[in-house]
């Protein structure tokens, strides 16, 4: 219901991103994204979406997911890149501190969106857990004991913090 319906992207980088770099999902250090489909709900002749405007008036929000973990570790693992060496979750904080960063475009007109003013039920937020990979790759890995990592995002446009109450603490 953010933009009034309209279709948006969250655009994830971790590094340095230019304001004039073109298509952002082609930049080299674009991590992921997350689109939202929505309907427009600027009223229009009896056409719409019901059921979103009953979500929106319930207050209905969503989540997405952004994995950077493989991200991560080609970083740690490559010695021209600099801030990161391993995975352990002090480094990790510290890089993502520094690099990890977003843009909220519009997806129709491609206008960059201020998601302090224009979203301000976004917010962004890093997560660690632990991982158990199988001996057997026709095994899942199972993943668990999830919990936040604030500084990455604490203090950013959209980032949430631990006052958020954004996860159970």
């Amino acid at each position: 219901y953010g933009l009034n319906g309209k279709a948006y992207t969250i655009h994830f980088f971790i590094g340095v991103t230019d304001d004039e770099i073109g298509i952002l999902s082609r930049h080299p250090n674009h991590v992921g994204s997350v689109y939202t489909f929505s309907s427009n709900l600027e009223p229009r002749s009896n056409a719409g979406c019901d059921n979103c405007e009953e979500q929106k008036a319930s207050g209905v929000l969503s989540k997405a997911q952004i994995h950077i973990t493989s991200v991560l570790l080609g970083h740690a693992l490559n010695p021209g890149i600099h801030g990161i060496s391993s995975l352990v979750p002090d480094d990790v904080k510290g890089y993502l501190t520094a690099q990890l960063n977003w843009r909220i475009v519009e997806a129709v007109s491609g206008r960059t969106v201020n998601i302090n003013e224009e979203l301000p039920n976004t917010k962004i937020f890093v997560m660690k857990g632990t991982a158990d990979h199988q001996p057997d790759d026709r095994e899942l890995s199972r993943y668990r004991d999830y919990t936040p990592m604030w500084e990455p995002t604490h203090g950013k446009a959209g980032g949430g913090g631990a006052n958020d109450g954004l996860v159970a603490q």
